[in-house]
Parts: structure tokens; sequence; C-alpha cells
């Protein structure tokens, strides 16, 4: 195993971080965002391949020969919801602050 990240570990989830919404990724895109622990492209490749069959990112063309890749609309859908949350969940704990502090 290579020292740095393999596909099926920590990979695959910092490039679902890196990956925005509207954005379209080639391989070579990921490497430079992934730049710290720079992980050869096969493996990038791999982790890629690994979220396709999730069904977390999807193929969405060619550039210059180059396979380009996005999230997947369900992807962005839970990434919204995730956020949505943890935004509730953060005006809850306000609300309830705000209330003790009021009875005192």
């Amino acid at each position: 195993m290579s020292q740095h990240r393999s596909a099926d570990g920590l990979l695959p989830d910092a490039i679902l971080k890196i990956m925005k919404p509207a954005g379209i990724y080639t391989i070579q895109h990921l490497a430079k965002q992934l730049s710290p622990d720079l992980p050869p492209n096969a493996e990038i490749r791999a982790a890629v391949n690994k979220l396709i069959a999730e069904g977390k990112v999807q193929v969405s063309g060619f550039f210059m020969r180059n396979a380009t890749y996005r999230l997947t609309v369900d992807e962005v859908v839970e990434g919204r919801r995730e956020e949505l949350t943890e935004y509730a969940e953060s005006l809850r704990r306000s609300v309830e602050l705000a209330n003790l502090t009021r009875r005192r």
C-alpha cells in the first residue's frame, strides 16, 4: 500500500469535500486540489470510479479527451439536507440558550 491515502480509505471522502455542486472536475484538477498529500492520478481515478459505483459522482462529459466528473443530483441534495439540518440544530440551540437567559 502506498504512503498516500488509499482509494478504499479517506480519498473518496476528500474528493467529495472538494467537489462543489455546480463544479465539473477532471482527475488532474482533483489532483491539484488534493495537493498536500498528492496521491497518484491512478489512486484518484480509482477513488472516483468507486464514487461513480456508489452513485455519488457521475461522468459529465469530456474535455480535451479527459473525462470530466460532477456530483450526482442525489449527492447535492444530500449535502444540502445535511447543511440545513446543521443550521436548524444551531438555531434550536440558540433559541434554547435565549430562553434560558430570559428565565434568569
